[in-house]
């Protein structure tokens, strides 16, 4: 599996870029980098001084998860797959007369992780379905693997809904009846979701039989799920109870989800060692300017014209000695430096699995490496060369893992998934009226035709395996922002 990234805007407001770092077992560290330039115009003024680094970590929030396992629905009902959560499911329920409490915690897991894998396959499937469709192949082909689509659907729940009578059993714990129920109710919840969008993709690209034979599948996990009393029911007459189900659904998204994701700690050893750098550059700066002082001292008569121009010269380079050393401690010491450091913490195995670095730095266009500015300048602009130099923020990311840990811990596992959500709503603030009008004339009637007032945010990505930058992967977007919030992201690659 190769690493590569995604991005989209999460809301209006933030945008969102998700990592896939793959894990290799037979090294005992794998190591990742991350770069992101963001490229914004001189007129909304991002800059340190009016932004700067703690502002921005402060609208940063980083998640790091297990990725889901490629699992097609047709080997997740395979018995002998020892990798789904089905199979792991029933055999320890056959092979373990008596549950410890651990046993228990570790179908909780199982559990979660069969509705993760359950709704990633879902989407994914469909859309695959959806690809196949826009390329308009044939009404038999894609009724064809509709309908195995449906019938694997329907072999997951039956196998999953067959265990319910299991874990009415005295020796089963009412956190695990629990965990079993939720987990039907949220299959059931993702079902039908899915199963109305790919109805929706359907008629809209014309395929009317396969549409009516979806059609059919609709209205049954209503039913299944009335009949079981789940309370995350919708109907046009009871907004109240619609607001429960909303909430029911998203937090029961949450619970299975929470399975998938680590533990974030502060280190606090970076941070201190950081910090000691810091002080002797400043000490060793203070000492530049007190020996200087005492010289001075020595040489000139005191407050004579000499003697106060040695002593302002001295406090000049004491202040640049301190941020010449500042400067080669970030660049030579950059894992000590670093304006957050963080250990993962595997929840499964409650140890640590890797640690997580970031530092960002604001600049100009000027300051930005020739190769990354060629990236940026790819897309046309004639005014180019009148317009102040774009302010950019240089955020950097590194990541180390304990791949074989991990594997250990999780026979499943292939990467990790690092999700990065940046807040931009301060960035708005300060932009234009978002629509302007222009007059024109059509016939010998004036019209109004009003315009949006977009601004471009330019974001190159860098993304590398530690030792391997010469074969790092390139991506080039362009975030089109109006005071509103984020309006889309176009690919600038190629």
């Amino acid at each position: 599996m190769e690493y590569h990234c995604r991005i989209r805007n999460h809301g209006r407001q933030q945008l969102e870029l998700e990592v896939d770092y793959p894990l290799v077992p037979n090294q005992p560290k794998t190591a990742y980098s991350l770069e992101a330039l963001l490229f914004t115009p001189a007129s909304m003024n991002i800059t340190k001084s009016r932004y700067g680094v703690e502002a921005f970590f402060n609208n940063l929030v980083t998640y790091t998860r297990y990725t889901v396992a490629p699992m097609p629905l047709a080997l997740l009902i395979d018995p002998d797959n020892d990798k789904s959560p089905l199979t792991r499911i029933t055999r320890r329920l056959d092979t373990t007369p008596i549950l410890t409490s651990k046993d228990q915690e570790e179908l909780v897991y199982e559990i979660k992780t069969l509705s993760n894998i359950y709704a990633f396959q879902l989407r994914r499937r469909i859309a695959l379905i959806g690809e196949s469709m826009a390329r308009m192949e044939p009404a038999s082909l894609i009724d064809t693997t509709v309908e195995q689509f449906v019938t694997n659907i329907g072999l997951v729940l039956e196998r999953y809904r067959g265990l319910h009578t299991r874990f009415l059993e005295p020796g089963i714990d009412e956190f695990l009846r629990e965990a079993y129920r939720w987990t039907d109710e949220l299959m059931s919840l993702v079902t039908e979701r899915e199963q109305f969008a790919l109805h929706r993709d359907l008629v809209a690209a014309g395929y009317a039989g396969t549409a009516a034979a979806v059609n059919t599948q609709l209205h049954k996990q209503e039913k299944y799920r009335l009949a079981m009393h789940y309370p995350s029911v919708v109907c046009a007459d009871t907004p109240i109870q619609n607001e429960v189900a909303l909430y029911r659904s998203h937090m029961l998204k949450k619970w299975s989800e929470s399975a998938m994701y680590m533990g974030r700690t502060p280190n606090r050893m970076a941070s201190q060692v950081g910090q000691v750098l810091m002080g002797i550059a400043a000490g060793a700066a203070m000492a530049f300017a007190v020996t200087a002082a005492f010289l001075t001292d020595q040489l000139f008569a005191t407050y004579s014209l000499p003697w106060a121009l040695m002593i302002i010269l001295a406090y000049v380079f004491k202040d640049r000695i301190k941020e010449i050393l500042r400067a080669f401690f970030i660049r030579y010491v950059p894992h000590l430096v670093s304006d957050r450091m963080e250990d993962l913490i595997d929840p499964a195995i409650e140890r640590k699995v890797g640690v997580s670095r970031a530092r960002v730095r604001f600049s100009d266009a000027r300051a930005v490496p020739a190769d990354v500015l060629r990236i940026r300048n790819q897309t046309t602009n004639p005014f180019r060369h009148v317009l102040k130099p774009e302010n950019v923020i240089h955020f950097q990311k590194e990541i180390h893992l304990n791949s074989p840990r991990l594997a250990d811990a999780h026979a499943r596992l292939e990467s990790i998934t690092e999700i990065i959500r940046m807040r931009l709503s301060s960035w708005f603030t300060m932009l234009d009226e978002p629509l302007e009008s222009r007059d024109r004339i059509e016939g010998d009637e004036v019209i109004s035709v009003e315009c949006r007032r977009v601004y471009h945010v330019h974001l190159v990505l860098k993304l590398s395996e530690k030792g391997k930058e010469d074969q790092a992967s390139i991506y080039h977007y362009v975030i089109i922002i109006t005071r509103d919030g984020i309006e889309r992201i176009d690919s600038a690659d190629g």
